[in-house]
């Protein structure tokens, strides 16, 4: 009898813990189910995001294809823009030579006339091109140069006048170039002038303070804009005064 009451009692027991056991199972699987769900639902979001970034990976797309039809536009509009503008610098380089020919070379003898004294030249030569004395294989083309008396004039007309042309004329003058393409005017005092049709107060400064006469065309006629403060360099003007 006694066993028995044992072996019921360990029935009771092992029923117990197969209840506890399926009742932990249960929780176990409930939790599982929630992560499931929250995995789910996390996957589900995962999916929206790459969806939503695909989306944005296309729209990108497009917009750098628009932005390089674009770029591709803006090149064809800049070489087009830079043909143009070889073309106009070219057109600009071949109308110095008309605004020497047609505006400072006629009015030149009349301005030297009237600032320097000068009625009777040697020579006036426009637009020429020279061979170095030294140097055949060199060739420099001058805007305009007048022989008068014991001076040689030398005539740099700008369409714009800019520091660096001013830079460059002086560093001409300064080596003495001059005369190795005209060897026979060496005895002769070489008078620099830059010419425009508009020339800026502080270039005019700068010309002043290298020495080289400024002119301009103001009305109808050549102007020098700085030859009272250079007559103390040069004596043909100081007796013109």
């Amino acid at each position: 009898m006694a066993t028995l009451t044992e072996r019921v009692e360990s029935l009771e027991e092992i029923i117990k813990e197969i209840a506890t056991l399926q009742l932990q199972t249960q929780r176990s699987l409930n939790r599982l189910s929630k992560q499931s769900e929250k995995t789910q639902n996390s996957l589900h979001q995962l999916s929206k995001e790459m969806k939503e970034f695909k989306d944005e990976m296309k729209e990108f797309k497009d917009e750098m294809k628009e932005f390089k039809d674009e770029m591709k536009e803006f090149k064809d509009e800049m070489k087009e823009f830079k043909d143009e503008m070889n073309k106009k610098w070219g057109d600009l380089a071949n109308s110095l030579g008309i605004v020497v020919e047609a505006i400072v070379a006629p009015g030149f003898p009349e301005m030297l006339k009237k600032y320097f004294g000068c009625e009777n030249f040697d020579r006036i030569m426009v637009n020429v091109k020279v061979r170095k004395a030294s140097d055949k294989n060199k060739i420099r083309e001058f805007d305009l140069i007048a022989v008068c008396k014991e001076y040689v004039f030398l005539n740099e007309t700008k369409t714009q006048v800019r520091k660096g042309n001013i830079e460059d004329f002086k560093r001409f003058l300064d080596s003495g170039e001059f005369f190795e393409y005209f060897p026979e005017y060496k005895d002769k005092t070489l008078i620099p002038i830059i010419s425009s049709l508009r020339i800026e107060e502080h270039l005019i400064k700068e010309l002043t303070k290298n020495r080289i006469f400024a002119v301009s065309l103001a009305s109808s006629d050549l102007e020098i804009l700085n030859h009272k403060k250079l007559s103390k360099y040069y004596p043909i003007l100081e007796n013109e005064k």
